[in-house]
């Protein structure tokens, strides 16, 4: 029996959960987790707003709950949910990274990914690009440890595929996941134009060149800044484009210091 959310886990008795730590987290949109949950053993509900916790106090404050162990869990289940945009999807894939390096707490640990998307969305499930390497994406469809499968699945397939992936080997881990972070050049762009606009006093020189690989790196594909960012992804994604236009009409030397203040307001919008 798995808890069915993360507020009830720091409620109720946790003797069993502490000593028989998750071996799965489910998350994502609509009312599919929550039933996964239910009908998963062992399993742990990980809702947007949990995901946004990664210090300990927070955490605590929370659920009641000093540690979160998760060293055991050796499946993901992430939800495609009808609701759902991509940034979206790719926000939940990349904090679930986050909170399993946090609370893990081993690299090497290794684990099978199931993206449930519907019947409609299951190839553009397999065609997204988990991260922007160089002139090829690495697609989900053709990385080792995912899988795709459609979101009214029985839950024995479920069950069964999770198992198959175990044993025939197909999983990843976090070594391989901070590689591909490694080669995301949207994220790469996105961290140096943050640091530009962090590091005191401020080098309008690096600003702009940093403003300028922003500009190339999203030219073809605005909405692509919405990947980048926390929910809500899309909203947040515009006041960054609404900012870089703002930034490129201006003289950077004579109005840096409103470029660089409005664009710190803006960096813990990005997920990065």
């Amino acid at each position: 029996m798995g808890f069915r959310n993360d507020i009830e886990l720091g409620k109720s008795g946790l003797g069993d959960w502490l000593n028989n730590p998750p071996h799965f987290c489910i998350s994502g949109g609509g009312m599919l987790p929550e039933d996964l949950v239910g009908e998963l053993s062992n399993a742990i509900l990980a809702s947007d707003k949990s995901l946004e916790i990664l210090d300990q106090m927070q955490w605590q404050a929370y659920t009641n709950v000093s540690l979160t162990p998760l060293r055991n869990v050796r499946g993901i289940v992430l939800v495609w949910g009808q609701n759902d945009s991509e940034a979206l999807v790719f926000w939940r894939h990349g904090r679930l990274w986050d909170w399993l390096s946090k609370w893990g707490k081993n690299e090497a640990q290794r684990v099978s990914w199931i993206i449930l998307a519907s019947v409609e969305r299951i190839e553009v499930a397999r065609q997204l690009s988990l991260s922007d390497a160089g002139t090829e994406s690495v697609k989900l469809g053709n990385q080792k440890g995912y899988a795709v499968m459609a979101s009214d699945a029985p839950i024995d397939a479920l069950r069964e595929k999770l198992k198959d992936m175990r044993s025939s080997g197909d999983v990843t881990d976090l070594i391989t996941w901070n590689a591909l972070q490694r080669v995301d050049r949207g994220l790469l762009a996105l961290r140096s134009l943050r640091a530009a606009l962090e590091v005191e006093p401020t080098n309008p020189r690096a600003l702009m060149a940093a403003i300028s690989a922003i500009r190339v790196q999203f030219a073809e594909c605005p909405h692509e800044w919405d990947r980048y960012c926390r929910p809500n992804c899309h909203e947040h994604g515009r006041k960054w484009r609404k900012w870089l236009s703002t930034a490129l009409e201006r003289d950077v030397t004579e109005s840096v210091t409103h470029i660089v203040q409005d664009g710190r307001a803006l960096i813990p919008l990005l997920r990065t």
